[in-house]
């Protein structure tokens, strides 16, 4: 009698390994899939960083360019001033415009409210001063005079500097040359503008270096809001007499932060603080009609307030992470000043999360998904039916009863078949093997089951690969969008440039043209009055010679005023005299003439012209550097002209590329003779070599050689790169040799390179076609 079996069968384990299979495939998918994501995510938000640093980086150049326009405008005035002061007495004629200084009714002011032709309002500034116009002393006059003349450049630091509210000069002796004009009944004088920052950071105890300062941001007595000072002292030799100033509000600041590309982005937070850690500029938080500044800590987020000068101390132009945010600072050149960006750590986040492609981690539930209905299906329609067959035969075989089995309707058969195959024992064989024929038909279908499996799994990983292709090929577009995105910004860049030279280049040339004809009028005047002069001295000489031959005996008195003035003295010496005024006269009108034709205003288009005489016009401009100085010997031209027809070019951009190569050759030249006295070293004489030929294929060569001190293989790498410079911040922009460059190679279709060696000197080749293909505008 066979028993009831209790025991466990080799098959569970057998059928118990599928369920691990599959479970093992599932996890593998999900982890290769979760790096995958993980990997493309961490590259998308180090690109993030790197393009917010690339944008914070170029808005601080620009803003860097917004305040060096304004610092030069003030080393302007200040230049403009204390040469003024070397150059004139005293003693000389009071102006028209000093004369018209009027004393203020029933009060102790002296002002310029009474203007009179050919001045208007608009071309001057109104003087307030504390007293009366009789006690005004010779010194304070000339100091005035000194005030009024600075008119003209306080005009042209209006026109050309964006919210600029007032330019004036502050004198210690208790007078103001403020512009635009403003009537004395809405402002005057008054002691406590001493007490300003403007005036205050100028003095000696103050300023010791007598540097140009900036103030802290206030707000402005007349009414223009907040605004901030640039200020410069005025020194007459060694005695301090006063400050030049420009007020502008800061809603120029505010306009830079707010059409910048940054802030566009409204979760990334851009602004400027000053050395006093006063906010100057916020696209929200700061606006020139404010009643007063507001200070750091209203632009950080409350978890940063308190700790903002550690955040300062951060490495500059670098991503710095600080608790939750991002961080980035930039310390102006020409200001004391600082901008600061912080953007909080998940807007980059989700900025990279937004541009990771979530195919991987998308594929996962369907993939998932699939595996469990066919687990499902498969474990129900074959692996717990087989997995009792087998157990059914197993204890058949055995000879031990199994217990009743729940198995589907369509295995029933074959489990009774079975116990009814091993009832009959072996005398029925024959039928047994016809059930074995059918049981292999079944494992047949069985097979062909698997086979269907396979398959499926088969496209499922064609599927998987194609994804996988689709996705490197969205990732290779987007490395070719970022390098498309890289060239266009260095076409910006390039095109920036431009447009500021050449808008810096029309404004020099209209100033030029226009101090050329401002001088030329009087000159002329001057030229045309000396033969006229020297003819009437000549005809007075010739009537007293006639008097002293008809009336030989003379008065005791007369005789006594002939010896006083020494007349055998004045009759040599005063031709003399005319004749050196004449040569004077006929050197400024050489030089006005070198001004007009180097700036070229009315020939800015193309045309055909002299190449020499540009290069002579650099000169004459240039030829004050050129003449000896106490600390440097003169500098030798030596020029070597070829046979040139006109060459077809722009002039006026031609002449700039000769005076900036001109310029260097002359910097190195006096560089190399300062090192050489450092050194207690005498120094040979500089020269500079012009030489110019036409070549046999109709291109005009221009080379200028100096023996100066040459150029490091650095500096070769990077002489025509924007904005690089070997010089100091107040001697160049790192422009000249940029722009250079752009007007030969792009304006002419020529070619600029050059020759250096250290301690070899330098030779620049300039090469331009004789006539060009086609007439392009700038």
């Amino acid at each position: 009698m066979r028993q009831k079996s209790q025991a466990v069968l080799p098959s569970t384990n057998f059928f118990e390994g599928y369920t691990r299979i599959i479970f093992a495939t599932f996890s593998l998918v999900t982890v290769v899939s979760s790096s995958l994501f993980y990997l493309q995510f961490r590259s998308r938000y180090q690109n993030e960083l790197e393009q917010l640093q690339a944008r914070f980086l170029q808005e601080a150049s620009s803003l860097n360019y917004l305040v060096k326009g304004a610092s030069d405008h003030v080393h302007s005035l200040k230049t403009e001033a204390e040469f003024y002061l070397a150059t004139h007495s005293s003693e000389e004629t009071p102006s028209l415009l000093l004369s018209q200084l009027q004393n203020l009714p029933e009060e102790d002011y002296y002002v310029l409210d009474q203007i009179q032709p050919p001045f208007t309002k608009d071309m001057v500034g109104n003087v307030t001063g504390i007293g009366s116009v009789e006690q005004i002393s010779p010194d304070v006059k000339r100091e005035i005079e000194m005030a009024l003349s600075l008119n003209p450049l306080f005009q042209a630091s209006r026109e050309n500097i964006p919210n600029l509210a007032w330019v004036y000069y502050i004198s210690e002796n208790r007078f103001v040359n403020i512009y635009p004009w403003v009537s004395s009944s809405e402002y005057l004088i008054k002691e406590s503008d001493y007490d300003q920052d403007f005036y205050q950071l100028g003095l000696p105890e103050n300023n010791p270096q007598r540097q140009i300062f900036w103030t802290h941001a206030y707000t402005d007595t007349a009414g223009k809001g907040l605004m901030v000072t640039i200020s410069a002292p005025i020194y007459d030799k060694d005695n301090f007499l006063g400050t030049i100033a420009l007020d502008f509000t800061l809603d120029v600041l505010n306009e830079t932060i707010k059409n910048s590309a940054i802030e566009r982005d409204r979760q990334i937070n851009t602004f400027i603080i000053n050395q006093y850690d006063q906010l100057l500029a916020h696209p929200d938080l700061v606006n020139s009609t404010d009643a007063k500044v507001k200070s750091i800590q209203a632009a950080l987020p409350e978890d940063l307030q308190n700790q903002f000068k550690q955040l300062l101390q951060t490495p500059a132009d670098q991503i710095n992470s600080v608790n939750s945010y991002i961080l980035l600072h930039h310390q102006l050149e020409n200001a004391p000043w600082k901008l600061v960006l912080w953007v909080p750590k998940t807007a980059i986040t989700l900025k990279a999360l937004s541009g990771t492609n979530w195919l991987f981690l998308a594929l996962l539930p369907g993939l998932g998904l699939i595996l469990i209905v066919a687990n499902h299906l498969t474990r129900k329609r074959f692996i717990l039916p087989a997995r009792k067959l087998v157990e059914h035969i197993e204890t058949e075989s055995q000879g031990i009863i199994s217990d009743e089995l729940e198995v589907p309707k369509i295995w029933q058969p074959w489990f009774e078949r079975i116990s009814y195959i091993f009832g009959e024992n072996r005398t029925l064989l024959q039928r047994l093997e016809a059930y074995t024929q059918q049981l292999e038909a079944k494992n047949a279908d069985l097979q062909r089951t698997e086979n269907l499996l396979a398959e499926h799994n088969r496209n499922l990983e064609i599927q998987v690969e194609e994804r996988t292709n689709q996705l490197k090929q969205v990732i290779s577009q987007l490395r070719q969008q970022t390098q498309d995105l890289e060239n266009t910004l260095e076409e910006l860049r390039q095109t920036q440039t431009q447009l500021i030279q050449s808008e810096k280049m029309s404004s020099m040339g209209q100033l030029v043209a226009g101090v050329a004809h401002e001088i030329n009028n009087p000159v002329n005047f001057i030229y045309g009055n000396i033969e006229p002069a020297s003819n009437y001295v000549e005809d007075l000489f010739n009537l007293i010679d006639l008097y002293q031959e008809y009336y030989p005996n003379l008065s005791p008195i007369i005789q006594a005023k002939l010896e006083e003035i020494e007349l055998e003295f004045l009759k040599e010496d005063l031709p003399k005299l005319l004749s050196s005024m004449q040569m004077g006269a006929e050197r400024i009108r050489q030089i006005v003439l070198s001004l007009r034709n180097f700036s070229r205003l009315d020939e800015a288009e193309f045309k055909a012209v002299d190449i020499h005489e540009g290069i002579e016009n650099t000169l004459i401009i240039l030829e004050h550097r050129l003449k000896a100085k106490s600390d440097c010997p003169a500098i030798k031209v030596i020029k070597e002209y070829g046979e040139l027809p006109l060459v077809e070019c722009y002039a006026g951009q031609l002449n700039q590329v000769f005076m900036n190569v001109l310029t260097n050759a002359i910097d190195a030249l006096e560089e190399q003779n300062q090192q050489c006295a450092s050194r207690e070293s005498k120094s040979s004489q500089g020269y500079i070599h012009i030489r110019t030929k036409l070549t046999d294929n109709n291109q005009v060569t221009i080379k200028i050689a100096d023996n100066g001190s040459g150029m490091s293989e650095k500096v070769k790498h990077h002489i025509f790169d924007p904005f690089f410079t070997t010089k100091s911040a107040d001697k160049g922009t790192g422009m000249g040799m940029s722009i250079s460059y752009q007007i030969v190679t792009k304006n002419h279709d020529g070619s600029l390179g050059f020759i250096s060696s250290p301690g070899q000197g330098t030779e620049f080749v300039i090469e331009i076609p004789l006539q060009q293909r086609v007439k392009f505008s700038r």
